[in-house]
């Protein structure tokens, strides 16, 4: 079933008003621009919830990779990562395991305009990111013990 929503058909050009917004993690690569620095882009989706404006609407954010060390911006990081639930100190092996982990995450985030002087324009950008407060709940899995002469083969 398909619901009308006011405000999910704006053109794609159209600014994003300014304030939180849930959003799910759709994509979110590693990659290198064409003069060699490296960063994370992330594609973050606007989720269809009771109240939002600009439903399924997508923003883009970059984490780059730190001049002086060989890490990405670790404060950037670290503030995606603490919109879950993991443990205190939990350990990634590489930036692939951190993206693996937070590909399809629930999040919030901080939705400001800003002047870009690259593109000479006003844009939306990400300000920070927070824990989602509409999180799916999770399911606890039963299983049913079935006795060998019931099963059909």
């Amino acid at each position: 079933m398909y619901n009308f929503k006011k405000g999910a058909t704006l053109d794609a050009n159209t600014l994003i008003k300014e304030g939180e917004y849930e959003v799910v993690i759709e994509r979110m690569t590693e990659g290198e621009t064409p003069n060699g620095k490296r960063k994370i882009d992330l594609m973050l989706r606007i989720r269809d919830l009771e109240g939002q404006v600009h439903i399924n609407r997508v923003l883009f954010d970059t984490i780059w990779k730190e001049r002086e060390t060989e890490y990405y911006n670790r404060r950037r990081i670290n503030m995606l990562l603490g919109t879950q639930d993991f443990e205190d100190g939990k350990t990634f092996k590489n930036i692939q395991a951190i993206i693996d982990e937070m590909l399809g995450s629930f999040l919030r985030i901080k939705v400001v305009i800003a002047f870009d002087d690259y593109r000479n324009k006003d844009v939306n950008k990400i300000q920070y990111y927070m824990s989602s407060q509409h999180k799916p709940k999770k399911v606890e899995k039963k299983v049913e013990e079935v006795a060998e002469e019931d099963l059909p083969f």
